[in-house]
């Protein structure tokens, strides 16, 4: 058993070493790059350390507003709620004594609402809590798009930008940039961040003024009014709480700018791809028109019969135009290798200018891609339609059975007077040279065409199918 291990491993080292040196081999500098691709060094999110200052400076206030005691407290302890700790009534008494009323009142307000409207209506921690979760899910977005999160994801979006680019160039023709439209949230990210940081995380900021005197008033050391008069910068309290409200207008209005170049990525992408599907398949239509590959031809038979309309009918005859001028112009550098030949050649070349097309409208591109998109309910049909249907059927039936009787008559039978007159070998194949005569119990009369004036249609007649 050993031994069969043994010899199973030098056959399979023999093997290897054959095959091995044949392995394409990569530069050290590209190594160095897919290595570091491996280990995610490559890639960072602009947004990222910005998203994390603005969440600590966010979570630090929420902290320092929710120390602030219930505002229904009103330091009377024979009217005040049972729940009032002592250390609710130390912070009361603190403020009051120095003149703090109106300023806890406005504190109070901030982070419970107003008394009229006491746990019903949106208060300023729940507005933070709201905006970290709405940054956590930007910073996700922003991750995959700038390649710092799931590398699958990241790649297909840079697959189908890169067709998408590829595509409208080639169909268009215009010097533009279609890329960077899938990527608005890593691009203009970082800049809408930078200003939300400077709302409520640098030095005399709102939102650090207003941390520092969460931070104060809620401190154990003594303060003075005067301390706060300090820490407005010159502002007068109302002056200072209007702005305050004006703050959180501006980061709602930044909140909804992010929540916009996240749709317009997420809507790029949409868009690109139902592009890049349908100009893939004009790629493959393309193809079967000229004739590339194998089975293209019955293909084409079946768009130009039955499922093609007039617009595919009159690209495939452009297609068979164009390569047919192709070819003689193939045929003219051919015989341009002798001097008589380069004056014919030189006669019969014709520039023609590359066509572009203007760029098709988004809403047609997306149509019946989109998912959501109802399924129209197809009206009912009514009897003259289906009379006109079958009369249409017959009518293929009809052409069918012609068109066969037309090829077996292109053959002429070889009469063989030993089995049925010579024309029908019912015993055998059923007729081998495929002609049954009248008096036969299988003999079909070849029914007579509808004429297409009679169903309302100018369809091609027989002879122009053949």
């Amino acid at each position: 058993m050993a031994d069969g291990i043994e010899r199973t491993k030098e056959l399979t080292k023999r093997v290897v070493g054959k095959c091995t040196p044949n392995a394409d081999r990569l530069s050290n500098a590209v190594k160095s790059l897919v290595d570091k691709v491996m280990k995610g060094e490559i890639f960072e999110n602009a947004s990222a350390l910005g998203v994390l200052q603005w969440v600590l400076c966010s979570e630090d206030l929420k902290t320092l507003a929710s120390s602030i005691p219930p505002w229904a407290y009103d330091g009377d302890s024979g009217s005040g709620s049972e729940d009032v700790t002592p250390e609710q009534e130390h912070f009361y008494d603190r403020i009051v004594s120095r003149g703090g009323t109106s300023l806890l009142s406005k504190l109070r307000t901030l982070q419970f609402g107003s008394e009229s409207s006491f746990g019903s209506q949106v208060t300023f921690t729940d507005k933070l809590t709201s905006q970290q979760e709405r940054m956590s899910s930007f910073k996700s977005h922003t991750d995959q798009q700038s390649g710092a999160g799931d590398p699958v994801i990241f790649q297909r979006t840079m697959g189908i930008a890169s067709a998408y680019d590829s595509a409208k160039q080639q169909m268009e023709g215009q010097d533009q940039d279609n890329f960077t439209g899938f990527f608005n949230s890593t691009i203009q990210g970082p800049i809408v961040i930078e200003q939300m940081k400077n709302l409520l995380c640098i030095p005399d900021s709102l939102g650090q003024i207003l941390r520092s005197i969460l931070d104060l008033i809620a401190g154990s050391l003594p303060f003075t009014l005067d301390d706060i008069t300090n820490l407005l910068g010159g502002l007068e309290l109302d002056e200072f709480f209007e702005k305050l409200d004006q703050m959180l207008s501006d980061m709602a209005g930044f909140f909804e700018y992010l929540n916009y170049i996240v749709s317009l990525d997420l809507s790029q992408f949409s868009l690109a791809q139902a592009y890049v599907q349908k100009f893939t398949l004009g790629q493959f239509m393309a193809a079967i028109a000229k004739g590339e590959g194998r089975g293209n031809c019955i293909m084409r038979a079946m768009l130009e019969e039955f499922t093609g309309s007039d617009n595919l009918r009159d690209a495939i005859t452009a297609i068979d135009v164009e390569r047919d001028k192709e070819e003689r112009a193939a045929a003219a550098a051919s015989a341009a290798q002798t001097e008589s030949g380069k004056q014919r050649a030189y006669d019969s070349q014709t520039e023609d200018k590359e066509i572009f097309f203007e760029p098709v409208p988004d809403e047609l591109i997306l149509q019946g891609i989109v998912t959501g998109t109802p399924t129209p309910t197809p009206p009912p049909i009514d009897a003259a339609t289906v009379a006109l249907i079958q009369a249409r059927l017959q009518e293929v039936e009809a052409r069918t059975m012609s068109v066969g009787l037309r090829l077996a008559m292109m053959v002429t039978p070889t009469p063989d007077e030993e089995v049925d007159g010579g024309y029908f070998d019912e015993g055998v194949s059923g007729g081998s040279d495929g002609v049954v005569p009248s008096d036969s119990e299988w003999y079909t009369p070849t029914p007579t065409p509808t004429p297409s004036s009679a169903l309302g249609s100018g369809g091609p007649e027989l002879g122009g199918m053949l």
